[in-house]
């Protein structure tokens, strides 16, 4: 299986981008879409869906209310994704 994980920026600048305006949805939406950009990007590759795994990205480019939301949400984030599986790799960042 390939995990296709949500990030924003990179390791140095990833923290300074935890806002998830309401135009975008708020976090479950935009991570949403963005997993699922990710994920079609990933079949047109030749990676089908059922060997894809997707991870929201928990403490990456996410403040704590925005880590919280989207674990309590998860639900409303696997059918926002096509019922895609979910990873959920928490970690002591």
């Amino acid at each position: 299986p390939m995990i296709i994980m949500h990030m924003r920026g990179n390791p140095k600048t990833m923290q300074t981008m935890t806002n998830y305006s309401e135009e975008e949805g708020g976090v479950v939406v935009s991570v949403a879409n963005k997993l699922k950009k990710r994920s079609q990007a990933a079949e047109e590759a030749g990676i089908p869906r059922w060997m894809q795994i997707l991870d929201p990205g928990i403490g990456f480019a996410k403040d704590l209310d925005g880590n919280l939301t989207l674990m309590r949400e998860a639900e409303e984030l696997r059918q926002l994704c096509l019922e895609i599986p979910f990873l959920y790799g928490p970690s002591r960042k």
